[in-house]
């Protein structure tokens, strides 16, 4: 019987698979009634840290109030919007170099902008390396 770990940092683009999986064998294991959505929803909830609650408390009213499948759907949805908007970003840096007429300041914010798109769980530490190899 597998417990149901929390999301620290970055969620994968398939929540379900690691989280919603993980949550239905360990309460399906227990017999915990199905009947409440509510219930799902306030355990999911509650095993949510870092991105993936940042993800989940990003979501409309409406949508966290639906029922658990329309919440799995959402977040899903939010996994691979952020993901894809990170491989794009992540493009952008590697093909990225100062124009002529821009300046060292204006290529240095613009960088840094992508650097925090292509990879926003890394700290500020790691960031600055990683921009220092551009």
């Amino acid at each position: 019987l597998r417990d149901v770990k929390g999301t620290p940092g970055r969620p994968p683009t398939r929540w379900s698979v690691f989280f919603v999986k993980t949550l239905n064998e360990r309460y399906d294991a227990l017999r915990v009634p199905q009947g409440s959505d509510g219930e799902l929803c306030a355990l999911s909830r509650s095993k949510l840290e870092g991105r993936a609650l940042s993800q989940y408390e990003a979501l409309l009213r409406e949508i966290m109030e639906d029922g658990y499948d329309t919440l799995v759907n959402a977040m899903e949805k939010a996994c691979q919007a952020e993901h894809f908007s990170e491989v794009l970003a992540l493009e952008e840096l590697k093909k990225f170099v100062k124009r002529e007429e821009q300046s060292v300041v204006e290529f240095c914010v613009e960088l840094e902008r992508l650097t925090r798109r292509s990879s926003p769980e890394l700290d500020e530490a790691v960031l600055a390396i990683f921009a220092s190899s551009v």
